[in-house]
């Protein structure tokens, strides 16, 4: 009887202590899911950029997407040369030098090719640049070069094979310029916008442009 009760007991002991362990696995988890979203970063500032109609394209066609199996405010933007640079830039941003800043805009594939290079530059050679996957959903590589430091590259899905290209970095400039592009990927990650192996191209969003200064 003593042995039964014994045990007994020692089964209700272990029960008690495997609850305690969920309990507490599950405090750890909304701690760590916790820790994620304390880890968005606080916007202090978006930035007002000048309309599309005011960015240079740089042996590049931009054209206003018209047909209906695409976003009604998209555009494709095709290389017109395989042999130079090609590039979209929009020019002298202000922004606050030493402070860490995000850059978005939202792309998709195009009809030829499936790359797209982004880029963010103070005064030579102080940049950022990353060349993102917009069919595998990938950040191919980003590098940081000069004073721009912390660089880092995100790329988030969106819907109907559309995706969110992101660029964070401390800017060490008075001014920075956004360049972006399409790209085959031949040569290094810095020099995306050089020549490539075919009129490549790529959608994007003029209007999901944005610069945001963030909190450190």
């Amino acid at each position: 009887m003593k042995k039964l009760a014994l045990i007994l007991l020692f089964l209700i002991s272990f029960s008690c202590k495997d609850g305690n362990k969920e309990n507490v696995g599950s405090e750890n988890l909304e701690t760590i899911n916790k820790s994620k979203v304390d880890k968005e970063p606080t916007v202090l500032n978006k930035l007002v950029l000048p309309s599309h109609n005011l960015w240079s394209f740089v042996r590049l066609s931009f054209e206003e997407n018209t047909s209906s199996k695409e976003r009604l405010d998209a555009y494709r933007v095709t290389r017109t040369s395989i042999d130079e640079t090609a590039y979209a830039v929009v020019n002298e941003i202000p922004i606050i030098y030493g402070s860490k800043y995000r850059i978005t805009i939202n792309a998709k594939k195009g009809d030829i090719n499936h790359l797209f290079g982004l880029r963010a530059i103070g005064e030579y050679p102080h940049r950022i640049d990353a060349v993102f996957d917009l069919k595998n959903g990938l950040v191919k590589d980003n590098k940081s070069t000069g004073d721009f430091i912390e660089g880092q590259a995100t790329i988030t899905p969106l819907d109907n094979g559309w995706y969110k290209c992101t660029l964070i970095s401390e800017l060490d400039a008075d001014k920075v310029k956004i360049i972006f592009g399409p790209t085959s990927g031949l040569g290094k990650t810095i020099a995306w916008e050089a020549k490539t192996k075919d009129f490549c191209d790529v959608y994007v969003v003029p209007t999901s442009l944005i610069i945001e200064e963030l909190a450190d």
